[in-house]
């Protein structure tokens, strides 16, 4: 591991070194130090740390990091490429790193024929009033995998934004992606509670050519959680057709009491199925299928003036989804606690509003946390927490 920081004063940072009884000496140009396992050189300008290391293997190390603090600004590509960011925290690396410590992120590269270290990771953090960033940027000049990442955004399209009618304002939580029905598909099985309503559905109506009714904005959002019942999970998609609605009245003869499957039609386009104790409620409302297994969802859709400001955040993103924290901390507060986790943890957990994430293709992702308070404040408080 290694560790480069600027020196504003090497004369202070010697002092300070000999004063916790680490020998300092000069060689080639540069002042060097070996403090426990790890092997320290630096200038007027900067020090370069890398470790643990066996003492062994010091004189190998003392010459690469010669190289590495005599060479030019222009030298190091990822240098360069760093210093073209924003944020105050910078960081990059090629993906080989990252291989060497998840062996599955290794074979996929392998599997499709790449090397990890064509693929450059470059992440950053930054700040403004209330919200904390971190974005990260795929960088690659291998054609193969820029053609690879163009098929992966060929597969979704940005989030329009409009049409937003029909959704819950206050969800705890949301997902929010913009595809045909065929794509969808694929994405709805990942979700055990909408892969269930799938096979419910699927006794008795369609459900294959609803979904292929789709084409524009989905999203799967769940409005509340108990630690009591199961959650309530709503999707919402834009269609551009309601064709299957055609075929509802065969719905009605498309299934079997005595397999305990029970269709109720509640208007010509709400209805619902029940399968296996479980009561799921489906329909059209305002050019979007709805799908969900809570009564009360349905009737809150059509009953509020549902346009969320957080789903501006999301129009022209491949993919979204937005926690409300404050909520979702609240049902963790006592396994929290049960944990022993430190009170400075607690509060500063407890200081956060929202947690986005935004992935604008399959190379640009955008994780958001929003505060209460101003951050410098939420930090400062943390600080002063864990001096007491």
């Amino acid at each position: 591991m290694g560790v480069l920081a600027q020196v504003s004063n090497s004369s202070a940072l010697q002092q300070n070194l000999h004063q916790k009884g680490y020998e300092t000496e000069t060689q080639r140009g540069l002042q060097w130090s070996v403090v426990e396992d790890w092997l320290i050189c630096y200038d007027d300008e900067k020090m370069l740390v890398l470790g643990p290391g066996a003492r062994a293997d010091h004189d190998a190390l003392r010459k690469e990091m010669n190289t590495l603090m005599h060479q030019g600004e222009n030298e190091n590509a990822l240098f360069a490429s760093l210093q073209e960011r924003n944020g105050f925290f910078k960081s990059v690396a090629d993906m080989h790193l990252l291989s060497t410590y998840f062996s599955d992120f290794g074979k996929m590269f392998k599997n499709k024929g790449f090397s990890p270290n064509e693929l450059f990771l470059h992440a950053s953090l930054d700040s403004e009033g209330k919200e904390l960033f971190m974005n990260v940027e795929l960088l690659t000049e291998n054609d193969s995998l820029l053609s690879l990442f163009n098929e992966l955004d060929a597969s979704f399209h940005q989030i329009q934004g409009t049409n937003t009618s029909g959704f819950v304002t206050n969800s705890l939580c949301w997902f929010g992606i913009n595809v045909t029905g065929d794509k969808l598909l694929e994405q709805m099985r990942s979700f055990p509670q909408i892969r269930t309503m799938l096979l419910a559905l699927n006794m008795c109506v369609d459900a294959d050519l609803m979904l292929k009714s789709i084409d524009g904005d989905v999203t799967i959002s769940i409005p509340e959680i108990s630690l009591l019942t199961t959650p309530s999970v709503l999707l919402r998609a834009q269609l551009n057709n309601t064709d299957f609605l055609e075929k509802s009245e065969d719905w009605k003869t498309g299934f079997s009491a005595d397999a305990g499957v029970d269709f109720q039609e509640y208007t010509p386009t709400d209805f619902s199925l029940r399968y296996k104790g479980e009561r799921y409620f489906f329909g059209v409302y305002e050019g979007h299928l709805y799908l969900t297994n809570k009564r009360d969802v349905v009737e809150g859709l059509k009953r509020e003036p549902l346009l969320s400001t957080v789903y501006d955040e999301a129009a022209n993103v491949r993919f979204y989804s937005s926690i409300d924290a404050s909520r979702m901390l609240k049902l963790a507060a006592t396994y929290l606690l049960w944990l022993g986790a430190p009170a400075p943890l607690y509060e500063l957990l407890d200081d956060v509003e929202r947690v986005n994430l935004k992935i604008y293709d399959s190379r640009h992702y955008e994780f958001e946390l929003k505060f209460v308070h101003e951050l410098k404040e939420v930090v400062s408080r943390s600080i002063e927490q864990s001096a007491d």
